[in-house]
């Protein structure tokens, strides 16, 4: 409407480019002070490529044309005059350019009451082409943002959907206690920790790690956690329960790049007796009471790597006093500003003897001052169990 006012045209159109496949397709169309819908009435009838028609040579040399009569135009296609019943006689054509972008055209059509367009018509719509460019960027921002916001808000829920898969910690007889803690190093988490409670006053409880973070590891982190959750209550062992969730895995993680590596652990509160079983994850710290202990070593690959693989386990008994913590690989691969990982030895340093809940929470708030203001570059998850003496 501006663009005809400020010509005085009787009709004017705006054209969109697709850089990608060099085609100008009417986006907006004005007749007589009427819009009209050329989009629909034009679709799959006329195209206009780079460098075809008025408005194609315009595209292509990113300059602005003005033609009094449009009949001594080569350049000029009347197929759209031919699809619409208009008579076009001149037109002035402009680029819509940002930066090095070329965005469309915007064109005017036959002067309703002069002669001719003017060269000062034509400058006066250059302008007008440059703030439509700026206009459409800023459009653009809005929808970005728009987007942008849509999708925080979806990983906001899937933030605290993901929270409430921790699980509230057992009041467990007999002495024994657990606690747990994860830190995603983004809103959502590839890292996971649950502690199931079976029939028999046993607990199979779990550190799990999904290669990735972020939203995809959070997706393939639910799954995970409800195929454990309903194989561990079956009771068949750890051993068989990672042999049929490594095989649910592979099923649908074979075409994508993600593996999972568990540290998984059943535990008898009455006896101490604690079982371990490992998918690719590291070995559980084992504290007696008076100083660490190496844990059996555990064989078996990760889970989503191959459909078969065999897992096997160990045995030991948590006498009082005694504790084990399981943890992900963001804790010992914690970087600080020197690009130094945490470690190993420093977790062994900060041991609280029999308090697996202050070791954890000292060995958070460790890492927290180790990696200082260095971006946290993977979950950190912790989960400790241990016996009163």
């Amino acid at each position: 409407e501006i663009a005809e006012e400020a010509t005085g045209a009787e009709a004017s159109s705006f054209l969109r480019y697709d850089s990608d496949t060099s085609i100008l397709t009417f986006e907006v169309a004005r007749n007589n002070g009427v819009e009209q819908d050329l989009a629909r009435l034009l679709e799959g009838k006329v195209t206009l490529k780079s460098g075809e028609g008025i408005a194609g040579a315009v595209v292509e040399r990113r300059q602005a044309q003005m033609v009094h009569d449009v009949a001594e135009a080569k350049e000029f296609s009347s197929r759209v005059d031919e699809a619409t019943g208009y008579r076009t006689r001149s037109i002035l054509c402009v680029p819509v350019v940002y930066i090095d972008e070329v965005m469309g055209v915007i064109q005017v059509l036959n002067p309703a009451h002069k002669v001719r367009f003017t060269h000062s018509d034509q400058r006066v719509l250059e302008i007008f082409a440059s703030l439509a460019a700026v206009a459409i960027v800023r459009a653009r921002l809005l929808e970005q943002k728009l987007k942008q916001k849509e999708l925080e808000a979806q990983v906001a829920i899937a933030s605290k959907i993901q929270s409430q898969c921790w699980p509230k910690m057992p009041e467990m007889e007999f002495g024994s206690h657990a606690w747990g803690k994860s830190l995603p190093a983004r809103e959502v988490g590839g890292d996971l920790y649950d502690f199931i409670s079976l029939w028999d006053g046993s607990y199979v409880f779990y550190v799990a790690d999904v290669c990735g973070k972020g939203l995809p590891a959070g997706f393939v982190m639910a799954a995970i956690w409800s195929t454990i959750r309903s194989e561990a209550r079956i009771g068949s062992g750890i051993t068989e329960l990672l042999r049929v969730v490594n095989a649910a895995t592979y099923d649908f993680l074979s075409s994508e790049s993600f593996f999972v590596t568990v540290s998984i652990g059943q535990y008898w509160p009455e006896s101490g007796k604690l079982e371990m079983a490992s998918a690719g994850h590291g070995v559980p710290l084992w504290h007696d009471g008076e100083r660490f202990v190496d844990f059996p070593p555990l064989s078996g690959l990760a889970l989503g790597v191959i459909d078969d693989s065999e897992y096997d386990s160990h045995t030991v008994t948590l006498e009082p006093g005694a504790m084990v913590m399981l943890y992900s690989d963001g804790l010992n691969e914690a970087f600080n500003s020197a690009r130094e990982m945490f470690g190993m030895d420093r977790p062994k340093e900060l041991v609280v003897p029999s308090r697996a809940d202050k070791w954890g929470q000292r060995l958070n708030d460790a890492v927290m001052k180790w990696t200082g203001d260095q971006e946290q570059t993977d979950d950190i998850t912790l989960l400790g169990i241990w016996r009163d003496k």
